[in-house]
């Protein structure tokens, strides 16, 4: 990878770690449905911006039963959900949850029927340990708040997981942007009934979390994505992954900053457990291999 792609995979990190603060700041305002939804529209805006600019199609007429379908389980819900997370989580916290979307895919496969490698498997059993000693151990309130708030991100990170191979079986033959933008459009119509049923519009006067909505947007969701798949076409799959287990370095830091939010060492040693474990997962350590090979691995 070179430099120019190492300098952007170190931007795009540091863009997605700040959008667990932008949440943070404007959730207990604005309600999770409100903060979804405008980063939904915002980003689809600049994404759509994005796509006349280079003069691609959307192929909205073949796809779009499947891209509100992807844009509902790859954006408006998890964003919901970890929006709704914010609410009682620290930003560090939230984007742990959100880096264990490999995790979630070696589980999902697990029960499938494809056996783990002795490498994923470990990865999972202390990605596992790490989150307890998060959620135990890291200072955070033993309150149902917070129980729903995990629950929350790592139901989010499993529809990363699940929306990930949902992908590859609607979009093999379509360009990665297209979809980016065709879901985001997707997800905003499938999000706009919550507004609805979610009550009146929020009343408070201070602009501050308002304005959290353009960041969030702009440059977390619409330009986020936009890099994310310059990385992709760049150096491939493989290494532009390897995003994830920068993002809660990021946010940590840009909760410690702006936010005050201050780790205990147990929640830091629970934090570095579950990188090391998407480590694991994603091949960047490898173990030897005890498992027999009888059964396909993944």
């Amino acid at each position: 990878m070179n430099f120019a792609s190492t300098l952007r995979l170190i931007l795009l990190a540091m863009i997605w770690g700040s959008s667990f603060l932008f949440q943070r700041v404007a959730v207990p305002e604005l309600g999770p449905n409100w903060v979804a939804a405008g980063r939904l529209t915002l980003g689809a805006l600049v994404l759509v911006i994005v796509m006349l600019a280079m003069r691609k199609p959307l192929q909205l007429r073949q796809h779009a039963g499947a891209y509100i379908w992807i844009g509902f389980i790859n954006s408006a819900l998890p964003f919901w959900l970890f929006a709704y997370a914010s609410i009682s989580l620290p930003a560090g916290v939230t984007a742990v949850m959100n880096s264990m979307v490999p995790l979630f895919s070696v589980l999902l496969l697990w029960v499938m029927g494809e056996r783990p490698s002795f490498g994923k498997f470990a990865g999972v059993s202390l990605g596992i340990v790490g989150v307890a000693m998060i959620v135990g151990f890291g200072g955070l309130p033993m309150t149902l708040a917070t129980a729903l708030g995990v629950l929350a991100g790592m139901g989010a990170a499993a529809l990363y997981a699940f929306s990930a191979m949902e992908i590859r079986k609607h979009f093999s033959n379509v360009d990665p942007l297209a979809v980016a933008t065709g879901s985001l459009l997707g997800a905003t119509l499938a999000l706009l009934p919550v507004l609805f049923i979610g009550g009146s519009v929020p009343s408070t006067v201070e602009m501050t979390p308002w304005l959290m909505l353009i960041p969030l947007g702009v440059l977390c969701t619409g330009a986020a994505y936009f890099l994310y798949f310059k990385l992709l076409h760049d150096v491939g799959s493989t290494r532009a992954v390897t995003v994830t287990l920068l993002v809660p370095v990021f946010a940590l830091i840009w909760g410690v900053l702006f936010l005050q939010e201050h780790p205990t060492p147990m929640s830091l040693v629970g934090m570095g457990l579950v990188i090391v474990s998407m480590m694991l997962i994603l091949e960047k350590i490898k173990l030897p291999q005890f498992f027999g090979t009888t059964v396909k691995e993944i």
